[in-house]
């Protein structure tokens, strides 16, 4: 299955050997910046002070610290080449040696780029009077009085794009209530 999606989508496969090999020349050559091909030179990698940037569409910057190229052990038994670098293992939540690749710079970049487009959003959604009171992953819950602004509002708000990210497809759909959709949950019920 793995392999049939991949085999389906080249251009994400390219887009991963891009942002692993600026990652790595950024490594190699501290102090250059290494724009990503195929992202419009809006990804770029740069080493300074020890730590490995990724810097952003928004032009905010991913650290990650002390950075290098080591041989690692690959899923298909090869040793190859690798940018590591330190942070907290999402499995053990220590801090432990960490190995850079293709997907998952691409995951750090869309989630954080996508974490830039809602934080501009939540800017403006507080300048138009909805207070923000809430996030949860993708979501922003706001609190507005009975009778003042509409869902259509907040989504158009919503959608409008900072001047970095223009042509980036954007959708929102939202929804009005006396409460949180999540109130009635408990123990996963």
């Amino acid at each position: 299955l793995k392999v049939a999606w991949r085999d389906a989508h080249p251009a994400t496969q390219s887009f991963w050997r891009n942002l692993e090999a600026a990652a790595t020349r950024a490594v190699e050559w501290p102090g250059q910046v290494f724009q990503v091909v195929g992202a419009a030179g809006q990804i770029r990698f740069v080493v300074k002070h020890g730590f490995l940037w990724m810097v952003l569409p928004s032009g905010r910057a991913l650290a990650y610290p002390q950075p290098k190229i080591e041989p690692t052990m690959k899923p298909w038994g090869d040793v190859t080449p690798s940018v590591t670098f330190w942070g907290v293992n999402s499995m053990t939540k220590r801090w432990e040696k960490q190995v850079g690749y293709g997907g998952l710079w691409c995951e750090n970049a869309v989630q954080a780029t996508a974490r830039d487009v809602m934080a501009a959003a939540m800017l403006r959604l507080e300048t138009k009077g909805y207070r923000v009171v809430l996030t949860v992953h993708d979501e922003i819950v706001n609190e507005t009085p009975i009778g003042r602004g509409s869902v259509g509002e907040v989504e158009q708000i919503m959608c409008v794009l900072p001047p970095w990210a223009t042509g980036l497809p954007i959708a929102a759909s939202g929804w009005a209530g006396q409460r949180s959709r999540q109130s009635g949950k408990r123990n996963g019920g």
